[in-house]
């Protein structure tokens, strides 16, 4: 495929990635589902799977949670889907969720919460216990929100059509999921929009929000930052800020191993030409007291 787009041909050509194998790996890379826990577990979820001979399934065996990789067929468009059985979503947005391992007893706050798929995986891993606050500022959005909550049974999240810059509350956060705007170079058609005004412009807006995020966390509390982008500024920049302008703490210990990521003091990276889902990266915050 030709790529016309020539700053992300200067971009790819500034970090040493191959713009054909960067190109061909987001548009093919692996599409997965989890199970949603509130509804099913992975026993009944197995045999509803042998009704099903248009999709098959195969387990993400290094993860403890119910995940698996789509090898044939589209499990969105069968009743799975619809009756808020299964919850169709990249690995690596998926793991943002895993690797926060937020607790029943916590108040956690999602900045930047539709499409609705992060939010409810916090709510699983919960156990529909605890708190959630879910802030969406666009209207549009909050629509697909609600309903996809809805659809997967969350009881325990509050949806607020609010934009976060703007949000104030009286208490504070033990757990911050914070994935802001950003270029989306790690999805499907990112690099056909791509340029370096819009990196700059997310960039600022990130800043603005991880200061935010800093503001309305408790002392000792973890803000998780994460970006389905791939772009320095929007990553590994904006953790340093985090830490040298905002006296936040970057964590490099994670609970969870996780093959094929590239590891650094800031976060890590998920390329999707290794990791073989959408590119992401995801990082740890520590408020200090």
């Amino acid at each position: 495929m030709e790529v016309k787009n020539k700053q992300f041909i200067e971009f790819c050509k500034s970090l040493n990635y191959e713009v054909d194998m960067f190109v061909n790996s987001v548009k093919n890379c692996n599409k997965h589902v989890r199970i949603n826990r509130h509804f099913i577990n992975e026993k009944e979820f197995q045999e509803l799977t042998e009704l099903l001979d248009e999709i098959k399934l195969e387990k993400v065996n290094w993860l403890d949670f119910p995940v698996y990789k789509v090898l044939r067929g589209n499990p969105g468009t069968t009743f799975l889907q619809k009756f808020g059985f299964i919850f169709v979503q990249s690995l690596s947005s998926i793991l943002v969720g895993l690797l926060l391992q937020p607790k029943e007893n916590e108040l956690i706050l999602d900045m930047c919460a539709a499409p609705g798929a992060k939010t409810s995986l916090l709510s699983d891993l919960m156990n529909n216990k605890g708190c959630i606050i879910a802030l969406e500022k666009y209207k549009n959005r909050v629509v697909s929100l609600v309903s996809n909550l809805t659809r997967v049974g969350v009881i325990n999240t509050i949806v607020l059509n609010e934009d976060a810059l703007n949000f104030k509350c009286n208490f504070k956060f033990d757990k911050i999921l914070l994935d802001p705007p950003c270029t989306s170079l790690g999805t499907y058609n990112g690099f056909k929009h791509f340029s370096f005004s819009r990196v700059k412009k997310a960039q600022e807006m990130q800043k603005k929000l991880l200061e935010k995020a800093k503001n309305l966390v408790k002392d000792e509390g973890i803000i998780s930052y994460s970006t389905c982008t791939l772009t320095i500024e929007e990553n590994e920049e904006i953790v340093e800020y985090g830490e040298k302008e905002l006296g936040l703490k970057i964590l490099n210990e994670y609970q969870l191993d996780v093959p094929n990521a590239i590891k650094s003091k800031h976060g890590i990276r998920l390329l999707p030409w290794i990791f073989e889902s959408e590119g992401f990266f995801i990082a740890h915050l520590r408020k200090e007291e």
